[in-house]
């Protein structure tokens, strides 16, 4: 006779399967347009030069700058020289890989094709420099943390989750400090009274 009941191997992977789905608490999703709601751009055009190993991927790379983009704080972001440099030095890290808890959940999802939720937490590090004609006018230290959950499906098609949504998490908060410090005002200000 067949019982309805799952299996005991079954009811542990559906037990982990919860314990991934509710066992953490997210990181609310980024909200870039919040910074600049205008059409009109608050900050000139700006060259993002960045100097981390993580930039050596273009997935990260990417990520990063369309989300500066997606803030619509400065005018433009270009790769050539204009008076105003965002030195971008950051690294991020995955901290399932860190653990023996993070490759059980990896394996689960593996085991699943991608179809039970996996839980992913991020932590980046590192440092902004502001320059204007080559002289730092702000240094910001960075530490975010940011944590999403999805599945296969979410990840490929979702930018607020995985890898892109920590990078997300960490311009929003890069564009925060700008503006709480008024970092571009004081020098905007100062060149306006030449």
């Amino acid at each position: 006779m067949t019982s309805l009941l799952p299996t005991k191997r079954y009811s542990s992977l559906l037990l982990a399967s919860l314990l991934i789905l509710f066992g953490c608490s997210l990181t609310p999703k980024p909200n870039l347009t919040q910074f600049n709601t205008c059409q009109e751009a608050l900050y000139p055009p700006i060259t993002v030069v960045m100097t981390s190993g993580d930039f050596q991927h273009s997935r990260n790379r990417d990520a990063f700058l369309s989300a500066l983009e997606e803030a619509n704080v400065f005018e433009s972001i270009i790769n050539t020289n204009t008076d105003f440099v965002m030195e971008v030095n950051l690294d991020i890290k995955n901290t399932m890989e860190d653990n023996a808890g993070g490759y059980a959940k990896a394996a689960i999802w593996c085991l699943t094709m991608g179809l039970v939720p996996l839980s992913m937490e991020f932590v980046t590090k590192g440092a902004i420099k502001l320059k204007y004609k080559g002289t730092v006018f702000e240094e910001l230290d960075i530490e975010s943390h940011y944590k999403s959950i999805g599945n296969l499906f979410s990840f490929s098609d979702n930018k607020d989750e995985s890898v892109e949504g920590a990078y997300r998490k960490v311009v929003e908060e890069i564009i925060e400090e700008i503006m709480e410090r008024k970092s571009f005002d004081k020098i905007l200000q100062k060149n306006v009274k030449l």
